[in-house]
């Protein structure tokens, strides 16, 4: 676990524990409805620095949430899924969504899904054509370039890595987040994320790996014990999630 991450462990327990819903979930804050994007990211937090125990109410919540009519997004789904097997909870078969993906974002959530169930998944020619042509500039935003690369990895399809190295590592900023696209600014939490996540995949790192770690560590909101998106903004699941998940590939590359 990242050094800073474990100065400020006991802080973002208790931030994600005061978001938990008292009928079970979690939600922006404790007293609106729980949602499952922000459940997901609480959960995998506490078990990120080490909190394996899911509390009765939430364990409820997620059995509901599988009990319900399937869920039509690809990423939901493999969110809930992802939090059935890590407590150890029946999976059932509705929980995959029937449509095609329409977005390397959703083909890319569905790869992962059916990876977590171990259900093959076989690529038409033409499928399998697109991918293998893909460019940045075809791609351009760095979401859709991050699921690209995930996606490619996960299916073992070649890319060209040092072109889309190169266009990632010109979207840090001054700063030293990551911003979107290229020659925007600022950068922010989700795409810093992003671009720290897809270069792992890569196999390489930031080019000012100090700046980087100042940006997410400026993030921290020390009154509330999560991260916000910027320095001095509301912290959110979400963005506590990704500062994590970030500071602990930096631990590891730097």
């Amino acid at each position: 676990m990242d050094s800073f991450i474990q100065s400020k462990r006991t802080a973002i327990l208790k931030f994600v524990k005061n978001r938990e819903n008292k009928h079970g979930g979690y939600g922006l804050v404790k007293i609106i409805p729980p949602d499952l994007e922000d459940t997901y990211y609480a959960l995998q937090i506490k078990h990120l620095l080490g909190d394996k125990i899911v509390s009765p109410k939430t364990r409820k919540y997620l059995v509901a949430l599988s009990q319900a009519n399937g869920l039509h997004s690809w990423r939901l789904a493999y969110y809930l899924v992802s939090l059935l097997k890590l407590y150890k909870l029946e999976i059932p078969g509705h929980c995959i969504p029937k449509h095609k993906p329409h977005s390397y974002s959703e083909f890319y959530y569905q790869a992962v899904l059916y990876k977590l169930m171990r259900k093959p998944l076989v690529l038409d020619a033409k499928t399998d054509s697109a991918l293998r042509r893909q460019t940045p500039q075809g791609l351009k935003y760095l979401s859709e370039i991050s699921k690209y690369i995930l996606l490619m990895k996960l299916l073992g399809l070649p890319i060209h890595a040092a072109k889309f190295r190169d266009w990632i590592l010109g979207l840090q900023c001054a700063d030293g987040g990551f911003t979107s696209i290229h020659k925007t600014a600022p950068a922010f939490m989700e795409e810093t994320y992003d671009g720290l996540l897809t270069l792992d995949a890569l196999g390489a790192k930031p080019r000012n790996l100090p700046k980087c770690r100042e940006f997410l560590e400026s993030s921290f909101v020390i009154k509330e014990g999560g991260f916000g998106r910027q320095f001095n903004t509301v912290p959110t699941l979400q963005f506590t999630y990704n500062a994590v998940v970030g500071l602990n590939i930096l631990s590891r590359v730097e």
